[in-house]
């Protein structure tokens, strides 16, 4: 763990220094997209391979989407009721 946030704190002090170049700036946006299509490939792959997690796709589906659903609706009925408060 400690040398994951001490990549984290390198690449921060490195993109700091090299803030004002504008082509590195492009680039490292490019970069980092095809290295976050390249994780979630991975990740897909990853997945695909586990026997177990394959074996109950249709548990975990239906407990995201019940997650899903309630996550959606506290947050509409979060800001139902911020707006109702918002008003007075």
């Amino acid at each position: 763990m400690f040398i994951i946030v001490l990549i984290f704190l390198a690449g921060i002090v490195l993109g700091y220094i090299l803030r004002h170049f504008r082509k590195i700036n492009l680039l490292s946006g490019k970069v980092s997209i095809v290295l976050v299509f390249l994780l979630l490939f991975s990740l897909g792959l990853s997945v695909g391979m586990n026997e177990r997690v394959m074996d109950n796709l249709e548990v975990i589906g239906l407990q995201s989407l019940v997650i899903t659903i309630f996550t959606i609706s506290g947050s509409i009925g979060i800001l139902i009721f911020y707006n109702k408060l918002k008003k007075r």
